[in-house]
């Protein structure tokens, strides 16, 4: 059977820590300029399709915080399906936690979500340290069936989409970014150069994907919508119209993927997913400082 035509799914965002390398106020201040520049995009350019905001709702309650005025205009896009909330409330280190948190911490954002529309029903979890062995389960338990993953799949990824089984025999679809969640991230305004990364990230991660399909996360760690993102992919499906090139919100890439492979035929995973690689390691130093602690939690 032949492959379908290469599809190459465009999903915009923002990953953002609360706190990091600035103090929590100076991250929020950062962040409620940002969403409100993003509704102001979103309203007047019918073309930006979707923007994801990191798949954790206390990014809206951040912001609200400081700008309630936004709160009906992130409503009406959020309601129109053209930004992506939840369905976590934070995005946490699973092994920091118990299997309550995580339990809780997914209800909560799912709660919160609600109140501004309808959460996104995937299991986004792009920078976690690493993955608990029932993650399929708590996904699975809140109706949600797929699970997009960076870190902790290591070696063991067989390619872009398999099955993810959790102790018990919970399943979901596990969709790997080999290059992480930031692979299409800053695309420049110049069609050429975009072309080139298009052909050359084709070329590398295309013979990993069953479905036939890339994802290019437009988006890393605290950065903005790019406003020449509707402009540059059509610059890019003209230079190659052999590829199919879509500007989607996750839940939608998700979608489209699976239209493209057979479930029951995917390869599957089970378990904790924690193999780091030196592209993506999975920083298990922050559990504790005190070194006797980490030998017993590695062991």
């Amino acid at each position: 059977m032949a492959a379908p035509p290469a599809l190459v799914m465009v999903v915009s965002h923002t990953h953002w820590d609360r706190e990091w390398y600035l103090p929590f106020e100076q991250f929020r201040l950062q962040l409620s300029d940002l969403v409100a520049a993003l509704c102001d995009l979103l309203e007047r350019t019918p073309a930006f399709a979707h923007f994801m905001l990191d798949g954790q709702t206390v990014c809206i309650e951040d912001v609200l915080a400081l700008r309630p005025q936004l709160e009906p205009r992130l409503r009406a896009l959020a309601g129109a399906g053209r930004l992506g909330i939840g369905p976590w409330y934070v995005l946490q280190d699973e092994f920091l936690v118990g299997g309550e948190s995580i339990v809780r911490n997914l209800a909560e954002g799912l709660r919160v979500a609600r109140q501004l529309g309808r959460p996104m029903a995937v299991g986004y979890l792009p920078d976690a340290f690493g993955h608990v062995a029932q993650m399929p389960r708590v996904l699975r338990g809140f109706g949600i069936d797929t699970a997009v993953l960076w870190r902790g799949v290591g070696a063991r990824a067989p390619g872009a989409e398999w099955r993810w089984r959790g102790l018990g025999g919970a399943e979901v679809l596990g969709l790997w970014l080999p290059d992480g969640y930031g692979n299409a991230a800053r695309l420049p305004e110049a069609s050429t150069e975009a072309l080139d990364k298009l052909r050359a990230d084709l070329a590398r991660l295309l013979p990993l994907s069953r479905a036939h399909a890339l994802l290019w996360m437009n988006g890393v760690d605290h950065t903005w919508p790019q406003a020449h993102v509707p402009a540059l992919l059509a610059a890019l499906r003209q230079a190659a119209p052999e590829v199919e090139i879509a500007h989607v919100g996750l839940e939608e890439a998700v979608g489209r993927v699976r239209e493209r492979v057979r479930m029951e035929s995917l390869p599957v995973l089970e378990g904790e997913l924690r193999e780091p690689t030196e592209e993506a390691p999975v920083l298990a130093g922050v559990l504790s400082v005190r070194s006797w602690q980490k030998r017993r939690h590695d062991r």
